[in-house]
């Protein structure tokens, strides 16, 4: 009896001494692979060891099947719920799991989060519930603008194809996460279409925004020849992404702009409306916009300068790609990974018990050590900011046929009509704004509107779909003081955009559109 004793006494301090685990699964981006970050698993299993010694950090890296011909967003979906069971098939009551995904990775995990909370799949609901903590990385929620040039200036399907073999890109998957895109549209108006803010789950989501330095870089050159590739490389970046701001800021990181990279977005939507009053509104006014916070809370957004992926000109600031030598914090020289070790171990929190003295002395190290790159704040950076997106998804009657014009990203502004005040004329016009749609005031907010400037190449996307007669339009402008580019405006603020849908053979709306620097304004309309 006594032996039996000592068996259970034995047994329960090895119960009691087993920690909860802490998973840090990583989602990586189109054509990538588990290798697209670096060290950053072994550098957050072991800082937030130090930081937080009540778990056991667990990093799981996730590979799906990226670059295979036809495969979609949906199938990636499947293939993540399926690494879950397999590769974490048992969940105690203290485990959590934490996701860093870059890229298209975050529109995976999102979409994935997004299906569990509406479904009856109980296996991947115990899943969704553990996460407390999910970053993305650059993540294209509205679309990237690169895709989209490279389909819509490379019109030889033998050429796309070659491209999409050695660079590893799927065909659909590069259709999926284009800037207005069917599958885009569709999540967001789902989004849109949830009345009510989840309030029982939160699954303590953070949007990293990187920027392109465009000043660094430069120290780095060696040799004639080199400095000439460095600089054709740069010239060929500008080109795809032709600056709005004329300031000192990209407002891109080379694949996602800003706007496109937050999850929250304001919106306005004749569906719903219907449904809630019974009628359509003939005008669309500012306070008719809602904001789409479905999670119990909004997704906390991070700007810092860096880019998409590694490039020569750049070395260290790929926003996912985190060097070996960060798991000493004290030469972990990268623009993201103190945002991410920060989010994830969640000292804000007193229920996390964080050993404080350990993980101020790693922030501290971290943020000296990555001084050389930037020391620019995420707020200074979000100051100078200008640009935002404005997605018109268009649904137009049974059996009309839209004019081949509207159907044209250098014509569609004919049909998109716009009140603007012309200097200090107090008479309103309306601009056909088919090159650069400029909207000055003379309010006391004191600002100008840009829209779809004609020299950037896709800040106007029009994708039409015959087969449900719906129009899907993006557009990037960029909001400036009237007193010049250089002056200061509120971020903060969201300014009014007049405008008039135009179509001949289709009754007139009228819109008041809130418009504010790194957002994306998303109207989802019936047209009669």
């Amino acid at each position: 009896m006594l032996a039996s004793c000592e068996t259970v006494k034995t047994s329960m301090r090895t119960l009691a001494s087993v920690k909860p685990k802490n998973y840090i699964i990583t989602i990586h981006g189109l054509s990538g692979s588990p290798q697209s970050f670096g060290g950053l698993l072994p550098a957050l299993e072991e800082h937030l060891s130090q930081i937080n010694p009540n778990y056991e950090y667990i990093g799981k890296e996730f590979k799906y099947s990226s670059g295979q011909k036809g495969a979609e967003i949906e199938r990636f979906v499947s293939e993540f719920e399926n690494y879950l069971i397999k590769e974490i098939p048992v969940l105690n009551d203290g485990d959590r799991i934490s996701i860093v995904a870059h890229s298209q990775g975050g529109l995976v995990g999102y979409i994935w989060y997004l299906k569990t909370l509406d479904g009856v799949d109980l296996k991947q609901k115990a899943y969704m519930e553990k996460v407390n903590g999910f970053v993305t990385l650059s993540s294209p929620f509205w679309g990237s603008r690169t895709t989209f040039l490279l389909k819509q200036f490379i019109p030889s399907e033998y050429v796309q194809n070659f491209i999409y073999e050695n660079f590893n890109f799927g065909d659909q998957e590069v259709t999926d996460i284009t800037a207005a895109s069917e599958k885009i549209y569709d999540y967001f108006s789902k989004m849109a279409s949830k009345t009510s803010v989840n309030s029982y789950y939160d699954p303590r989501m953070l949007n990293v925004i990187a920027v392109v330095p465009e000043t660094k870089g430069d120290e780095l050159k060696k040799g004639f020849l080199n400095s000439i590739f460095s600089d054709l490389k740069k010239q060929f970046v500008k080109i795809f992404d032709y600056r709005l701001n004329v300031g000192s800021r990209w407002e891109s990181d080379q694949a996602v702009n800003v706007s496109s990279g937050r999850l929250g977005f304001y919106y306005y939507s004749d569906t719903i409306v219907q449904n809630i009053t019974g009628e359509k509104k003939a005008n669309i006014e500012m306070p008719d916009f809602e904001y789409s916070r479905f999670f119990k809370t909004d997704p906390k957004v991070i700007y810092v300068e860096g880019v998409h992926a590694n490039v020569g000109s750049y070395p260290n600031y790929a926003v996912a790609e985190v060097p070996d030598i960060c798991i000493e914090p004290d030469k972990c020289q990268h623009p993201t990974y103190i945002h991410i070790l920060k989010h994830l171990a969640n000292c804000d929190d007193a229920k996390n018990l964080c050993r404080m003295d350990r993980y101020n002395n790693i922030v501290k190290q971290l943020e000296v050590a990555r001084e050389p790159l930037s020391k620019e704040s995420s707020e200074s950076i979000h100051s100078e900011l200008r640009t935002f997106n404005l997605a018109l998804d268009i649904n137009f009657p049974k059996n009309f046929i839209p004019p081949k014009e509207l159907l044209d990203s250098g014509s569609v502004m004919k049909f998109l009509q716009v009140e603007y005040l012309n200097g200090n004329d107090p008479k309103k016009q309306l601009a056909v704004a088919q090159r650069d749609g400029l909207i000055k005031s003379i309010s006391p907010i004191n600002f100008q509107i840009r829209l779809g400037r004609f020299r950037e190449w896709g800040s106007r996307i029009v994708n039409y779909s015959a087969e449900r007669n719906q129009l899907n339009i993006q557009i990037t402008g960029n909001v400036q003081s009237a007193g010049g580019p250089e002056k200061a405006i509120d971020v903060n603020k969201k300014y009014p955009l007049q405008m008039i849908i135009n179509i001949p053979g289709l009754k007139k709306r009228k819109m008041v559109i809130p418009l504010q620097p790194s957002y994306t304004t998303f109207l989802d309309l019936q047209l009669d």
